[in-house]
């Protein structure tokens, strides 16, 4: 099967062939298949020819424009872009500070307070997401049901940890639901939708929302607008249009990564892995999770080359989500006890 691959004139419906005609009555097709995802999309040499033979062809990437202009929502509402000068250049540069939050080790920094402009967090933000997102490989998408403490598990912890601390943020101070609206909105520009999710799914938690906060019609507009990118309707439409237009513009991102992992779970799950006229193997039900998994290698392929943060935003807020993230591990109905001491229950 590899050297068949090497054949640079075979594409991927020619290796799915090859593989159906050899390997269909393999009865460990399951543990194959990964190992010919890994072979399709992981190597150096396929790597380079990934986009053009594993599944995401210019002509299958939705070209039409995006439900929202995410782009003139930022000259909108008037976000301050300046940049500090003392900042890093590259996200490589995060990778030492990733890993000893990923081995649990708490960094050592100073408190980190919401007094930095929304700008400078989400660009902190977005460069350590995008940190997690760049190391995940390609053969973890399909492994992710069988095996603990992958990459993917590290994103999901990290868009755990800033849920928490901007459901901590909120409820202590009520009045930064502005703020990190801002902060969304920034993350938004910079196409980093994980964070994006993250802070919107947070601020419509119950706790949050019983204290009654009032926001201006500029404000109330605003998160309307963020929640309905985020919003589940119609199968995420509005957020599959904006990625759609951010591959086919070929611009780094930080995508929602849950929603990979759910739709390789509604096919593998929803699909026969067997064909029902009993010749073999479902082959399309695996193409539909190769072209998932090559559309996120295809993601990958962008990087925020010229994006910068500071090393001391980044090491602080990892110490802040860490503690507070130890705050809600220790009681998990922290947020709505907060929230009723705050404001008590009518009786």
């Amino acid at each position: 099967l590899e050297s068949y691959w090497q054949d640079a004139n075979n594409t991927l419906n020619h290796i799915l062939l090859f593989w159906y005609n050899n390997l269909a009555d393999s009865e460990m097709y399951e543990t194959l298949f990964t190992d010919v995802v890994q072979l399709l999309t992981g190597g150096p040499r396929t790597r380079q020819l990934k986009v053009q033979y594993i599944g995401v062809p210019d002509h299958e990437l939705d070209t039409s424009k995006p439900a929202i202009d995410y782009t003139a929502l930022i000259e909108d509402y008037k976000i301050d872009r300046i940049d500090e000068n003392y900042e890093l250049s590259h996200t490589s540069d995060l990778d030492t500070l990733l890993l000893q939050w990923k081995q649990g080790k708490k960094p050592e920094g100073e408190t980190f307070d919401l007094d930095i402009p929304p700008w400078t967090l989400a660009k902190t933000l977005t460069l350590l997401e995008s940190a997690l997102f760049l190391d995940i490989e390609t053969i973890e998408f399909p492994r992710y049901f069988k095996h603990n403490d992958t990459t993917i598990d590290m994103v999901f912890k990290f868009s755990n940890q800033l849920s928490y601390y901007v459901l901590e943020t909120t409820i202590q101070q009520i009045h930064t639901i502005s703020y990190w609206l801002y902060v969304a909105l920034s993350c938004l520009y910079l196409r980093n939708l994980n964070s994006l999710a993250s802070i919107i799914t947070s601020l419509q938690n119950h706790s949050i929302e019983r204290l009654s906060f009032p926001l201006d019609l500029t404000f109330t507009t605003l998160f309307e607008t963020l929640k309905s990118i985020v919003h589940p309707n119609n199968n995420y439409n509005v957020y599959r249009s904006i990625i759609q237009d951010i591959a086919h513009n070929e611009q780094p991102c930080v995508p929602f990564t849950s929603l990979f992992i759910r739709d390789i779970t509604f096919i593998r799950d929803g699909n026969e892995t067997f064909a029902k006229d009993g010749t073999g193997i479902n082959m399309l039900k695996f193409h539909q999770i190769t072209k998932i998994i090559a559309f996120a290698q295809h993601l990958q392929q962008k990087q925020y080359n010229t994006l910068t943060c500071s090393e001391n935003n980044a090491k602080n807020l990892l110490v802040a989500m860490t503690d507070v993230n130890s705050l809600y591990n220790d009681n998990k109905d922290r947020a709505y006890q907060v929230s009723i001491a705050k404001v008590p229950r009518l009786l």
